[in-house]
């Protein structure tokens, strides 16, 4: 976007000044010859211009491109008969019959050129076209741009291209409104057309008026050439070569980096450096005209021919091996060392030195054409066999073990002590001597081919079993305990006394007799191979031992069991005859019998206690009569002795049966119904005590005193 905008601000900079050029030498009355040098010499300042600002491009002379001749009196419009005017000057020719060309100057009908002074209208008298003719036997590639403006509205135009004579082909359509616009495109030439006519063609008017429309300027026209041909190459590896160019007759070549910033060289033929690794290259032309054409890409591949094939090798240590390399026909193999700089050896087939460690060397191959591979890595692995394979143990203390050893076949095995110095025995059995403390051996395997393994640490524990394992328990005074015991797999378990002297139980579960003060029971695990372990100490406690769980029963005196619990831990639950626990301690006694109440305590502990309680027949006290006066004796009415029946309820009613209150527990009648007094008569009850063992009623009457 840039560079087109420089181009048409050096284009339009252009125009004006051969614009005011040609305008000087026409007031100075100077003749044909002298107009005519002007206008190549400005022709040449534009090729000079146009050839400085684009790439792989070049100016192709237009005659009279911006209509700057002949030039008319600003503000105004000529029609210009193309027979009048010297071809060489006026450049254009019309189409149109009557050989009228519209000329237009800055500022008539308000209308600027795009660039100049000047500018054309095309639809004169008549709908035509404007043409030049080109030379174009050594320029393939044209170039074109143009600007165009409609008069009244949107204008038509067409540009037509071809042979002189035809046939014509469109190549561009302009429909542009009342503002100019450029347009702009690339014909390519067709092979053996020497000779190319661009015809610029109204079209189409905004009013449909062929005589007015289609405003055109700044044409311009530009030449480029094809990139020159050069072979991509395929070199060896670290290697040069040399490229060849060519293209049109008489041209130059320029050679660049991939950038193409940096020229390398001038001239059909390039030798490159050494190259190792594909590397790209740019080249270009430039024809006799100073037309240069695109760059060119030319790769050439330096690639690496594959490095030869040979197996790594494992051997025992302290032996050497022979390493073969196979690879393409022909061609000759190098042996180096790990750095793979120095030579080792040239041959398909290297016999290594003596090797007691791990080694690595590198060989290459060349070919025929003397290009050489990469190198290939080769191993040669002096590694032990591998470790025989011996359990470890666990032995009882003051005892030995056997040990044996498995390994490679036909391997044969050396038992060596702690520091793998000291031969203890060969062969794949070993017996240690009687150990008391953990011992370390060492074994190693030499197999038929005489390569030996590292040493394997054999282990033998001769330590005691570990303790069982056993929860320490807090029991309720009084009570046994149960107590597990678990271990190793398979093992038996011995409980004894404080003392650790009495056997007192054999097996995993071991239950106490009734303690009644903290105990520790001692236990040890002896395993399927007779070891046995140390006395683990199993420590019982009773929970609150200073003050044990206890309940005592008391009688209330009116059928009811009072239960009372101390020591413990407080939070207590009761029950009576195997019912369901509460916090309530208080139970009623229906009939003469042994009650038992059992309590628990927060901690789980429990007591129990059985005693024989007497049933004591119901005695409900019914007054026979009361006096609602008022002094305080006598003044209401109510069962008396009813403590022990708190659910009782009763029912007063007069002669007729209507009920008059209904009573509870500990409520009186005050001889009122519905707030009035009653007057002195007999008053009927019913009562029910409503106990499970008791639900039964009591009829009777009474008399109410005024």
């Amino acid at each position: 976007m840039i560079f087109k905008k420089l181009h048409l601000l050096t284009y339009h900079s252009l125009s004006i000044y051969k614009s005011s050029l040609i305008q000087r030498l026409f007031k100075r009355k100077k003749n044909i010859s002298a107009i005519m040098s002007a206008i190549k010499s400005a022709g040449i300042l534009s090729l000079f211009l146009f050839s400085s600002l684009t790439h792989s491009q070049c100016t192709i002379q237009t005659t009279n491109s911006d209509f700057e001749y002949p030039v008319i009196a600003s503000g105004s419009i000529a029609f210009i008969n193309q027979t009048q005017h010297p071809a060489a000057l006026l450049g254009w020719r019309t189409t149109a019959t009557d050989n009228i060309m519209e000329f237009w100057s800055n500022g008539y009908d308000g209308r600027n050129a795009y660039s100049g002074n000047q500018f054309i209208e095309l639809n004169a008298y008549q709908s035509s076209g404007l043409f030049q003719d080109y030379d174009t036997s050594t320029t393939p590639h044209f170039n074109y741009s143009f600007s165009h403006m409609g008069r009244f509205g949107v204008d038509t135009m067409i540009l037509k291209v071809g042979p002189p004579g035809g046939p014509y082909t469109t190549i561009k359509t302009a429909a542009t409104a009342k503002e100019w616009k450029v347009y702009s495109g690339t014909y390519t030439v067709p092979a053996g057309q020497t000779r190319t006519r661009f015809i610029f063609e109204s079209s189409a008017t905004a009013t449909g008026n062929p005589t007015a429309g289609n405003f055109l300027d700044a044409i311009s026209f530009t030449a480029s050439i094809n990139s020159p041909v050069v072979a991509d190459k395929t070199i060896c590896y670290n290697s040069s070569t040399t490229l060849t160019a060519t293209g049109v007759p008489n041209a130059s070549f320029y050679w660049y980096d991939a950038t193409g910033t940096n020229l390398l060289h001038q001239g059909a033929t390039f030798t490159t450096p050494v190259l190792t690794s594909d590397t790209t290259y740019k080249v270009k032309q430039i024809n006799s005209s100073n037309c240069e054409s695109n760059f060119l890409d030319v790769k050439v591949s330096a690639a690496n021919i594959d490095p030869p094939l040979a197996a790594d090798k494992t051997i025992c240590s302290n032996s050497s091996t022979t390493l073969t390399a196979t690879g393409i026909t022909g061609a000759s193999f190098y042996w180096y060392d790990a750095t793979g700089t120095n030579l080792l050896y040239q041959g398909a087939t290297f016999t290594t030195p003596i090797l007691s460690s791990d080694t690595r060397y590198k060989v290459k191959q060349i070919n025929s054409s003397n290009c050489e591979s990469s190198f290939l890595d080769v191993k040669v692995s002096t590694a032990n066999i591998s470790l025989p394979m011996v359990a470890h143990k666990i032995i009882c203390s003051n005892s030995s073990a056997t040990l044996t050893a498995t390994g490679v076949p036909n391997a044969s095995f050396y038992w060596y002590d702690a520091t793998g110095t000291n031969l203890l025995y060969q062969g794949a059995t070993f017996t240690t001597p009687v150990l008391t403390s953990d011992t370390t051996y060492k074994v190693k395997q030499i197999n038929s081919s005489n390569c030996e393994s590292n040493f394997l640490d054999v282990i033998i524990s001769a330590a005691h079993l570990g303790l069982p394992v056993v929860t320490d328990k807090t029991i309720c005074y009084n009570s046994p305990a149960t107590l597990t015991a678990t271990g190793v797999p398979g093992a038996s378990f011995y409980w004894y006394d404080t003392r650790g002297t009495n056997l007192l139980y054999q097996g995993a579960t071991f239950t106490t007799p009734i303690l009644s003060s903290d105990t520790t029971y001692k236990v040890k695990q002896i395993n399927s191979s007779n070891c046995e372990s140390n006395f683990l100490d199993v420590e019982i406690k009773i929970n609150n031992l200073a003050s044990p769980l206890t309940l005592t029963l008391t009688d209330d005196g009116q059928n009811e069991i009072v239960a009372t619990a101390s020591g413990g831990k407080p939070g207590y639950q009761y029950s009576i005859n195997d019912g369901p626990g509460s916090q309530t301690n208080k139970f009623a006694v229906y009939e003469s019998g042994t009650y038992t109440v059992n309590t628990t305590d927060e901690n789980g502990c429990t007591a129990s206690v059985s005693k024989y309680f007497e049933y004591t027949k119901i005695d409900l006290c019914i007054p026979n009569y009361f006096t609602p006066n008022g002094d305080g004796q006598n003044d209401e009415w109510g069962p008396e002795c009813e403590l022990n029946y708190k659910n009782l309820t009763f029912t007063i009613f007069d002669r007729y049966g209507r009920p008059l209150a209904n009573c509870s527990y500990n409520k009186r009648w005050d001889g009122k119904y519905k707030g009035k007094e009653l007057p002195t008569g007999d008053y009927w009850y019913t009562l029910n005590l409503n106990e499970p063992k008791h639900d039964s009623d009591f009829i009777g009457h009474f008399t109410l005193y005024r």
